[in-house]
C-alpha cells in the first residue's frame, strides 16, 4: 500500500475549497435579509460650579470642573427570513470615545472591553471609558404566526421602565385583539447600562442576607403590559418585578387631536408606584441611621398644542416622599413625562420632588430652534429649608432629509441648597445617519 502524506496548509486549502464549492451564492444568501441601524457622532462639553458659603463668615469657596469628549457610534441590525414563521435578529455596535482637548487622549485607538453604555458621573451618554469597543450586541430568535410573536435571546427590553436596555430572555407579543396589544417578557443577563441610578449603590443586593451582594442590573426582571391605541386616545399599562429589588407599576393615558390639518391639540398622563422589596431596603441603608427607602408614587401630567410650525407643552410632575429614597424608572427615564435634559432623574432619587415646565419648538422647513425650562424644589423631613433646582435649554436642529439630522442643545442647571449651589454648563452636538 502506498502511503499519502499531506501538508496542514494542502489540508486547509482543501477544506476552503470544500466550503466554497458548497456554498450559498451571496446574491441568495442577503436576499432576503433586512439592515438597519445609525451611524452617531456626538461632542460634548461639560462645566461645572461649586460654591459653598461658610455660614459663619459668609466666605465662599469654590470649585470647578469640566470635560469634552467626541464619540461615534456605529448600530446595525441584520434581520433575516429563516423560513415562512421564524426569522433572526443579529445586531453589532461599534463605539469609541476620546478625550477632547492637547495631550489627554491617552487611550485614542486603544480596546475598551465591557465599558457601560450610558450616563454615569456626570459622563453623558457613556460609562467613564475611554478608547474603543466592536461587540454582537443583540441576536436573538423570532417566530410569528397570526398575531402572535415569539422572541427568545438577547434583545431589547422594550418596556415602560427602561429605555434602550438590553437583556437575555424570552419575550411573548399579541396583537389578535383589535386595538389592542399584549406582552409579556421574562430576563436575565441584563445590560450594566450607565444609566440605572440604583447601581450607583453599589453591590448591595442581598447583603443582609450574608454573601458579597450584587448590583441591582444583576437580578432577573419580570414583565407584563397591555396597550390599547382607540383612535384619538391610547393607554399603557405595565406592571414589572425585579427581583430581590422592586415592583413596579404604570398607568400612561395619551389624548391627540387634530383639530384641523394644521391645529392639534395632546396631553398626556403618567401614574406609577413602586414597592421596593423588604430585603432591598435594608440594603440599601444598612448602617446609616434615619435612612429609608419605600413605597413611593409618580404622577405627571402635561398638555400642548401644535399649529402652523409652532409646538408648545406645559406640565406639571410630583414624585417621592420627604422622609425617603425612591425609584420610579430603572434605566433611564422610560415612558415617563420628562422635559430638559440633565435635571430630572426617576431612576434613584430622595425627598418630595415637585417640578413644573414649558417646552416650546418652533419647525420652518429643514430648521427648528427650541427652549425648556423646568423649575422646581425637593422637601426633606426636617429640614428648615427646601432644595431649589432648575434647567433652562436651547435647541437647534436641521433636517437634511429623512435619513440626516443635525442637532444641538445647551443645557443651564442650578441647583441650590443651604449654603451650597451647584451649577452645570452642558453643550452637545450631534450628527446622525438612519439607515
Amino acid at each position: 500500500m502506498k502511503l499519502f502524506k499531506m501538508s496542514l496548509a494542502a489540508v486547509v486549502a482543501l477544506g476552503a475549497l470544500s466550503s466554497v464549492a458548497s456554498a450559498t451564492p451571496l446574491e441568495e444568501a442577503i436576499k432576503d435579509v433586512d439592515v438597519s441601524g445609525f451611524g452617531r457622532y456626538r461632542y460634548d462639553s461639560t462645566n461645572t460650579e461649586n460654591t459653598t458659603k461658610n455660614a459663619t463668615t459668609n466666605q465662599e469657596t469654590k470649585t470647578k470642573n469640566s470635560d469634552a469628549f467626541h464619540r461615534f457610534t456605529l448600530d446595525a441590525n441584520f434581520k433575516a427570513a429563516l423560513d415562512d414563521n421564524f426569522f433572526s435578529v443579529v445586531g453589532v455596535r461599534y463605539d469609541a470615545r476620546d478625550i477632547s482637548g492637547d495631550h489627554r487622549n491617552v487611550n485614542v485607538g486603544s480596546n475598551v472591553n465591557g465599558f457601560r453604555q450610558g450616563v454615569n458621573s456626570g459622563s453623558h451618554g457613556w460609562g467613564g471609558s475611554n478608547g474603543e469597543s466592536f461587540s454582537v450586541r443583540q441576536y436573538y430568535v423570532g417566530y410569528q404566526v397570526d398575531a402572535l410573536t415569539l422572541l427568545a435571546g438577547r434583545q431589547p427590553l422594550g418596556t415602560y421602565f427602561t429605555d434602550d436596555m438590553l437583556g437575555t430572555g424570552i419575550k411573548a407579543v399579541y396583537s389578535g385583539v383589535d386595538g389592542m396589544t399584549f406582552a409579556a417578557l421574562a430576563m436575565d443577563d441584563l445590560e450594566d447600562d450607565g444609566d440605572i441610578g440604583s447601581s450607583g449603590l453599589g453591590q448591595i443586593v442581598g447583603l443582609k442576607k450574608g454573601g458579597t451582594g450584587g448590583y441591582t442590573y444583576q437580578q432577573n426582571l419580570y414583565g407584563v403590559a397591555a396597550l390599547g391605541d382607540f383612535d384619538m386616545v391610547n393607554v399603557q399599562l405595565w406592571g414589572a418585578y425585579l427581583e430581590n429589588v422592586t415592583f413596579l407599576y404604570a398607568l400612561d393615558l395619551g389624548l391627540n387631536y387634530d383639530i384641523s390639518d394644521d391645529f392639534n391639540v395632546h396631553g398626556k398622563a403618567n401614574l406609577a408606584y413602586t414597592a421596593l422589596k423588604g430585603g432591598f431596603k435594608d440594603d440599601v441603608f444598612a448602617g446609616v441611621k434615619g435612612a429609608k427607602a419605600d413605597k413611593t408614587m409618580f404622577w405627571g401630567l402635561t398638555a400642548g398644542l401644535s399649529a402652523s410650525g409652532f409646538d408648545f407643552d406645559a406640565g406639571y410632575l410630583k414624585f417621592g416622599k420627604d422622609d425617603r429614597y425612591g425609584l420610579s424608572s430603572f434605566e433611564d427615564n422610560g415612558g415617563f413625562i420628562v422635559a430638559g435634559e440633565d435635571l430630572l432623574d426617576y431612576t434613584l432619587y430622595n425627598g418630595e420632588n415637585k417640578y413644573w415646565f414649558v417646552t416650546a419648538k418652533y419647525t420652518m422647513d429643514q430648521y427648528s430652534v427650541g427652549a425648556d425650562y423646568v423649575q422646581g424644589d425637593v422637601k426633606y423631613e426636617g429640614a428648615q429649608s427646601k432644595d431649589k433646582n432648575k434647567e433652562i435649554v436651547g435647541r437647534l436642529g436641521y433636517k437634511y432629509n429623512e435619513k440626516l439630522d443635525f442637532t444641538s442643545y445647551y443645557s443651564w442647571v442650578e441647583n441650590k441648597k443651604d449654603n451650597v449651589k451647584d451649577k452645570s454648563h452642558h453643550f452637545r452636538f450631534e450628527a446622525r445617519y438612519n439607515f
